[in-house]
């Protein structure tokens, strides 16, 4: 299966575009692996998987971290993409809405 890498795909757009254009890509991962990269919680919430990266300095050497993100904790980061830093009830509840039935407990 091919494997297609989308880096900040997202750049420029908002909203409807945001929407269609994660729409399309969605649709495209039925016939490739599809790895996506994006600041937008309309593009982030149709993913079927969730991946945290994190880089830090230790020792003079860039580490990076990478863990999949589930059930509350996949909720949480698309309620911050919604929200920022400070994370409000609505914002968790909107980022259900947007998640809809993509959530998985474990």
């Amino acid at each position: 299966m091919p494997t297609v890498v989308f880096d900040e795909i997202d750049t420029g757009l908002s909203g409807k575009a945001a929407a269609r254009v994660a729409k399309k890509i969605e649709e495209f991962s039925a016939h490739a692996q599809v790895l996506v990269i994006s600041h937008l919680p309309q593009m982030a919430a149709r993913a079927d998987t969730h991946l945290h990266i994190e880089k830090a300095e230790h020792e003079g050497r860039t580490l990076t971290q990478v863990r999949e993100l589930i059930g509350e904790d996949r909720v949480d980061e698309i309620a911050r993409m919604l929200a920022g830093e400070q994370i409000a009830e609505e914002a968790r509840a909107n980022a259900r809405t947007l998640l809809g039935t993509k959530v998985r407990w474990a």
